[in-house]
């Protein structure tokens, strides 16, 4: 779905929920609890069923437990396929430094969508899928995003139903659904525990008050996962729960994720947003609906505090091979890489009839160093990567630009 931007439009603040996006993690991360607890309860009483639950998905790209991990966290906006996103955050775990963070963003922050042309950010999921939308917010942050994870709109309430509800402390009275709660110890079932999620009627403090609810809801599941009462109910649970969560981080290494993420210390898990206080967007009212104006230099800013660009420069060259069939975009590239911090030997034309397909390809004996740097620009790129014999001559990694080529270049 398209918004043009009207011309009689005007700038003006405006208060993106940040909290809004972080329910997407508390999603995931119940989700990861009730995996971990099940992968334990039933790897006492059955080997079978418990081989379920460490086979990596078809897919699935293993992830190294000493090097850091960042996730694009998704919630859709609708119960169908096709819906677009409701919230995106950007979770990233230092294993070393024993940190979370997480970085909200606005689904709509008024982007150039890959191969689609102007648009909210959002949208990216419904015009062409996760991938779609996972090189579109690589584009606006610029880093790589190598795994995802994405949601339904209902998720936590069926994982709140599923645990007998969730308890939780009010501090404001409030309305949900229709309904005015008092503040103190309240036990709220799903559809409750959602509505408290989000941004209630009636709360003075906006979006920073439903950040803290979310976080309740939180651990108030956590709180529920591990009553003596739920423990046993826990492999009925997760079938029903079905396909909520479809994520390409491998099934086998939940656990072990769980298990670090709870040496975590709370002191050392932070949260920041793209938001009209820290100058990284501006409010703006468009023909169909406000949209959020990006300042470059600050998301980039505060997504490389998050993500520092590392030492990709100590890991070789590229060489750009252009199989496009259309001049000038292997230069273009080119440039986008640098930006990066990926060092550029040079770019080509490719055959003439062209390459199908955008990839990655790497040479056949290439060392540690090398399948790092393809590993990366393939990530950055969200294409495949292949070893094999080098179509050009030049380094050991060369990428190699097909008709299918969407520019992530932000305009």
């Amino acid at each position: 779905m398209r918004v043009e931007a009207s011309r009689a439009g005007r700038p003006r603040r405006t208060r993106f929920g940040c909290g809004v996006a972080v329910l997407t993690a508390l999603v995931v991360a119940a989700m990861g609890s009730l995996i971990a607890a099940a992968f334990f309860f039933v790897s006492a009483g059955s080997s079978q069923v418990a081989a379920s639950f460490i086979h990596a998905q078809p897919g699935a790209v293993q992830w190294d437990p000493r090097q850091p991990l960042t996730v694009l966290l998704v919630g859709r906006s609708g119960d169908t396929a096709t819906a677009a996103a409701g919230s995106l955050t950007l979770a990233t775990l230092d294993p070393r430094a024993r940190r979370v963070q997480l970085l909200s963003i606005p689904p709509n922050l008024w982007v150039t969508i890959p191969g689609y042309g102007p648009g909210r950010l959002g949208d990216a999921l419904s015009d062409a899928g996760i991938r779609e939308e996972v090189l579109t917010v690589e584009s606006v942050l610029r880093v790589p995003i190598p795994y995802y994870a994405v949601t339904g709109p209902h998720t936590v309430a069926q994982i709140a139903d599923a645990l007998g509800g969730v308890t939780v402390q009010v501090t404001n009275p409030l309305l949900l659904n229709g309904v005015r709660v008092r503040p103190g110890v309240r036990h709220l079932d799903g559809s409750g525990a959602l509505a408290f999620s989000h941004s209630a009627t009636g709360d003075p403090q906006g979006a920073l008050s439903a950040m803290l609810r979310q976080q309740a809801v939180l651990f108030g599941l956590e709180r529920q996962i591990f009553t003596a009462q739920t423990f046993f109910r826990i492999p009925g649970i997760l079938s029903g729960l079905g396909g909520s969560v479809d994520t390409n981080f491998p099934y086998n290494q939940v656990v072990p994720l769980v298990r670090m993420l709870q040496t975590v210390p709370h002191s050392r898990m932070s949260g920041d947003a793209l938001s009209y206080l820290n100058g990284s967007i501006t409010g703006y009212d468009a023909q169909n609906g406000e949209v959020s104006l990006p300042n470059w230099g600050q998301i980039r800013s505060l997504a490389q505090r998050m993500i520092p660009p590392g030492d990709v420069r100590n890991l070789g060259n590229i060489t750009v091979v252009n199989g496009t069939g259309t001049p000038g975009q292997a230069v273009s590239l080119a440039g986008w890489l640098r930006g990066d911090r990926v060092r550029i030997a040079g770019y080509q034309t490719g055959p003439p009839q062209g390459y199908a397909t955008t990839r990655v390809v790497m040479a056949a004996g290439a060392g540690t160093r090398t399948v790092a740097l393809a590993d990366t620009v393939a990530t950055l790129l969200q294409v495949p990567v292949s070893r094999g014999r080098m179509p050009a001559a030049g380094p050991q990694v060369q990428v190699l630009m097909g008709r299918d080529y969407q520019d992530p270049t932000q305009q």
